[in-house]
């Protein structure tokens, strides 16, 4: 039995997924079980439709199917269903994605940044783009022409 947020997990993840079988006006068949086993063998989480002709709506073959693929259902919007399972095969068979790690960023001697990675006020010029010059700092082109284009 799936929880709460583990299937709202699942939901978002098959938002980006394709339909990849549809149920039609035969049924659901034998040969259709067999090669959704093998599909969801492969893929955990699979995206299931229920073609108008079909004489199941999109909940009872959902109903049917799932239990016969010892599947749960994650979810049923209008014609197309969601099934997942935990697949069988063994972890070592799995492709895991290399987990990246990400270092904090660090003051470099000449960097003008300051320890939490945020750069330092230089040459009189506050932090961000757009913001106003100090009173009292060293005008250059860009100030002057900050400071005309706030007074008009």
């Amino acid at each position: 039995m799936l929880t709460s947020k583990e299937r709202a997990q699942l939901r978002s993840e098959a938002q980006s997924c394709d339909t990849i079988f549809f149920i039609g006006k035969l049924g659901v068949s034998d040969e259709i079980i067999e090669q959704l086993e093998r599909a969801i063998n492969a893929r955990e989480l699979i995206k299931l439709g229920v073609q108008e002709s079909c004489e199941y709506t999109a909940r009872e073959a959902a109903d049917i199917i799932a239990p016969r693929l010892e599947a749960e259902v994650v979810a049923v919007i209008g014609r197309k269903f969601v099934l997942w399972r935990k697949s069988r095969k063994p972890k070592s068979e799995h492709v895991k994605s290399p987990a990246r790690s990400v270092a904090p960023m660090r003051a470099k001697g000449g960097d003008n940044r300051s320890k939490g990675g945020i750069p330092r006020a230089r040459d009189g010029m506050p932090h961000g783009k757009g913001a106003a010059p100090r009173k009292g700092a060293p005008v250059t082109k860009s100030t002057a022409k900050k400071r005309v284009t706030r007074r008009g």
